[in-house]
């Protein structure tokens, strides 16, 4: 049976167990050792923890997640999701477009907006339709119902954008947006 031991401390006198398997003494000085079955990794602790709030990556995930929980908590009695959203505030703007610009607009693959059509399609938000000029593409249109949310859904977006930006210079959106846009090419 494959044991996970962790011996912490630079002369540990406790020993947790987290799977069957006999005890063993490790001296480690100055580290925290990891037994994982036979392999043996070292981390030294004499180095600050690491400051996820230092790293780019993290904080926008953090916010990311949050913005996610915002709108899915408003938009949930619509039956909807915030790309759902994303999808229909493009075609308020735009009805009949491609899905191939769609999905460039969007920055998603084809085939996660096809599966966000085929949900937005059973819902009677949105229809698709062959393109008479190019039988290979297909274009998306609103139904009456997915015109109607706007009035319903706007004001969601208005809300949000509010509370991000209380508090911040518009300059400084527009550098955070700058950012953004500049990071987000770098990768592709």
């Amino acid at each position: 049976m494959a044991s996970f031991w962790v011996v912490v401390g630079a002369s540990p006198t406790f020993v947790a167990r987290l799977c069957l398997a006999p005890p063993r003494r490790l001296d480690t000085e100055e580290h925290v050792t990891y037994l994982l079955s036979q392999a043996m990794t070292c981390k030294d602790t004499t180095r600050a923890p690491v400051q996820l709030d230092e790293h780019i990556c993290f904080l926008l995930d953090v916010a990311t997640r949050r913005i996610t929980k915002f709108y899915n908590r408003r938009l949930r009695r619509f039956g909807i999701t915030y790309n759902h959203l994303f999808i229909l505030t493009c075609l308020w703007e735009q009805e009949g477009v491609k899905v191939k610009e769609l999905a460039k607009q969007l920055s998603l693959d084809s085939s996660s907006l096809t599966g966000h059509l085929d949900r937005m399609a059973r819902a009677a938000l949105v229809v698709r339709q062959h393109d008479p000029d190019d039988r290979r593409a297909v274009r998306v249109f609103l139904t009456e119902k997915g015109r109607h949310l706007k009035e319903q859904l706007e004001p969601i977006g208005q809300e949000l954008k509010q509370t991000l930006q209380r508090g911040v210079s518009p300059e400084r959106i527009a550098a955070l947006a700058a950012a953004l846009h500049h990071m987000s090419s770098r990768l592709g």
